[in-house]
């Protein structure tokens, strides 16, 4: 090596150096310690010893390499998924791990679309890195998904799993890959509680107060949850933290720093059972609550509750108790029983079923993320007699319209809501015997509750039918079961049916009225699905089917056993009418009836035998017309509105015309022109003692002239 430079300006005592003279080809210059040890370390030597790393800027790089006592590791191929640590395969390299980065920061131009974003990172995403996402167009949806480096899309979830609605444009999120998800760190969940309150409050404030007294109400929780969360973010600002806690058992044993009026709960039993969420320090009535160790007490913000009311008989007031079962947390039932009014909402009881609990459990379950509350007004044996406002009430049938109305009334109170959700009625066993008139009555009845400031217009009522006739032998069942069909149909947009025959087997029916615990259950789980999807038991306005025969019908259902009725009653004509406007030659239009012994066929032909029509009967027997009242009878009518024959139980009457046999003459109007016997005319009656040979000849002459056929006779005679 060249001898060095000689100098006597370096200083000779440096406890740290930032750069070094060096010598290199016989030339001095300055070079960093940070570049020296880099060179050092990426010297064979040093590498050789330790099975170091080596560095490849490109995978090029590597592979023009041959294999050697090191760790190849590539991290600046513009191929993202090139960069990475490599062992020796045959005569190449392999890639086998990611560079140890724990910090990634992504790329994203907005490439994608706002639900399917495509990003970028300057080394292939792992399991192991936290990677810094930010979000160019602003997304609201239902889901989205990441791709990185062209990779697989990967669902974007929060925190605790669930689907991210709200991504704000210009906005950051952190996350790390967990399977086929994008997993954040940040809770995207408290920004996305502002992005919707704001938007309730904001929908809400335009709706006029006049059309929904709802809208105040979501208005005013709204604002509440609004600002609840602003406090939040307020909270983490001023304290430089996120105020997040494992579960709700475990914090009775947690002080929450002063200063903090909401609060994050992970979870209610382990961290990750996706039952916690936000707590704040105002009472709104929630049961879901709990005392911090400082002292305090904390309640759920509620998202839009959902709150249901049950009405009816006995079905609706029947709790069955040893039943063992696993009831949703966020599922409440007011604590009404008997006649009481109530005093506060509580938990399901996970030793106690009945049908509005298994309804609110599984919309509960439908609903992770809202609170559902069941307020029930139900009395055994009562017609609906006991909903109607008549007073007084029948001898010995409950008021049960004012304890529904009490109830509801006094529970929406202790929520602070104004409105019911959804509408449950099943009654009409105590009815079924004679339910002539329960369909006006229901109406009735439904005006009154929609009369309530609690039962909007738009409330949606679910109609469950009573116990099927294949259960309790008596067909008085199946009839009422079409009756309550049509209470649905009478207004399709906002009722449905539920036939409960076709929810459980007959050994779920504990007798000839009432279902077991189980058969509570199994039918209160349906119910709230079919409400979840929106689907129920009925096809539309005035069409029925009897679930247990098939027979469907259109109009008022008759019981004298026909398949379909068509009915309208009104002052204008209801008519049955089939058309075929077709001017072909096979064209005809009509009715066919067939059966197992011939059919019979009503048509109007087409142009093979254009204007005529028939009626034609195919079997054996006859085709009989009838008129069955013996003072009625059959009429007929030919080119006018003027009536040609009547057939009645006296006889033929041949009003005009005259009757022919194969197309002769036989029988037209009476001739007139015989009179009283007075012997000086053709067509008189004559005295036999006075009557002349001649007088005799005439009248039998005149007598032949109108029997004989021709222009004046009848034809009853002919040459």
């Amino acid at each position: 090596m060249t001898a060095p430079v000689s100098t006597t300006t370096i200083a000779t005592k440096t406890a740290v150096s930032d750069e070094l003279i060096v010598n290199r080809d016989g030339s001095t210059a300055v070079q960093s310690t940070s570049d020296l040890a880099f060179q050092l370390a990426t010297s064979w030597p040093l590498q050789i010893s330790g099975n170091a790393g080596k560095l490849f800027e490109t995978y090029a790089d590597l592979a023009a390499t041959p294999h050697g006592e090191f760790t190849p590791w590539v991290f600046a191929d513009p191929d993202p998924n090139k960069n990475g640590i490599y062992r020796p395969s045959g005569a190449g390299w392999l890639w086998s791990l990611p560079l140890p980065l724990s910090f990634l920061i992504a790329s994203n131009v907005g490439a994608g679309t706002p639900s399917a974003i495509k990003a970028s990172t300057l080394s292939p995403v792992s399991t192991a890195a936290l990677i810094l996402l930010p979000i160019a167009v602003e997304f609201a949806g239902d889901a989205v998904t990441v791709s990185f480096n062209g990779g697989p899309a990967l669902a974007i979830k929060s925190s605790t799993g669930a689907d991210v609605t709200r991504l704000a444009s210009g906005s950051f999120v952190i996350g790390v890959v967990s399977g086929a998800t994008f997993r954040l760190a940040n809770d995207e969940a408290v920004t996305r509680l502002i992005y919707e309150a704001k938007d309730a409050a904001e929908a809400a404030a335009a709706l006029s107060n006049a059309e929904h007294l709802a809208a105040r109400n979501e208005r005013l929780q709204a604002e509440a949850a609004r600002n609840a969360a602003a406090g939040f973010i307020d909270d983490m600002v001023s304290e430089k933290e996120v105020p997040i806690y494992a579960t709700v058992i475990g914090m009775p044993s947690v002080n929450v720093p002063t200063g903090m009026s909401v609060i994050t709960v992970r979870g209610r039993f382990l961290i990750h059972d996706d039952d916690g969420g936000l707590y704040g320090l105002g009472n709104n009535g929630t049961p879901d609550k709990f005392t911090s160790g400082d002292g305090r007490t904390w309640y759920k913000l509620r998202k839009n509750p959902i709150i249901l009311a049950f009405s009816g008989q006995s079905n609706i007031a029947n709790v069955r108790t040893g039943y063992n079962w696993t009831p949703q947390t966020n599922a409440y039932i007011w604590n009404s029983t008997g006649v009481a009014v109530g005093t506060a909402f509580t938990s399901l009881n996970a030793t106690m079923i009945s049908f509005p609990a298994a309804v609110t459990n599984e919309i509960a379950r439908l609903n992770p993320r809202r609170e559902v509350f069941a307020i029930v007004g139900g009395r055994p044996n009562t017609p609906i007699a006991g909903w109607m406002a008549e007073r007084p009430l029948p001898e010995g049938v409950e008021d049960v319209y004012a304890l529904t109305k009490a109830r509801i009334e006094a529970a929406l109170a202790a929520l602070g809501a104004i409105e019911i959700s959804r509408f449950f009625w099943w009654q009409g066993e105590s009815d079924a015997a004679t339910p002539a008139s329960y369909l006006a009555n229901f109406e009735t009845v439904m005006t009154r509750f929609q009369a309530e400031a609690w039962f909007p217009l738009e409330t949606v009522t679910t109609i469950m039918g009573v116990v099927p006739t294949v259960v309790n032998g008596n067909g008085i069942y199946s009839a009422m079961n079409i009756t309550l069909q049509k209470c649905a149909s009478a207004d399709p947009q906002r009722r449905s049916f539920v036939y409960t025959g076709g929810c459980l087997p007959a050994s779920d029916w504990l007798d000839a009225l009432h279902p077991t615990a189980n058969g509570y259950y199994r039918i209160g789980t349906l119910t709230a699905r079919i409400v979840h999807a929106g689907s129920a038991g009925y096809a539309g306005n005035g069409l029925w089917r009897e679930p247990e025969t098939g027979n469907y019908g259109l109009g008022p259902h008759s019981t004298a056993g026909q398949l379909l009725d068509v009915r309208r009653d009104a002052d204008t004509p209801a008519m049955v009418r089939t058309a075929n406007l077709n001017a072909g030659n096979s064209a005809d239009t009509g009715f066919l009836a067939l059966s197992a012994h011939g059919s019979l066929d009503v048509r109007a032909y087409g142009a093979t035998q254009v204007g005529r029509a028939q009626i034609a009967w195919s079997g054996v027997g006859s085709l009989d017309i009838k008129a069955n009242n013996a003072a009625g009878g059959l009429r007929f009518f030919v080119g006018s509105a003027s009536e040609n024959m009547r057939l009645t139980a006296t006889g033929l009457n041949l009003l005009s015309g005259s009757l022919f046999l194969n197309s002769q003459q036989v029988l037209k109007q009476p001739i007139t022109g015989w009179q009283t016997p007075t012997g000086i005319k053709t067509r008189t009656n004559f005295d036999p003692a006075t009557v002349t040979l001649p007088e005799l000849a005439a009248q039998v002459n005149a007598l032949k002239s109108d029997l004989h056929a021709g222009s004046s006779g009848h034809g009853l005679i002919r040459s």
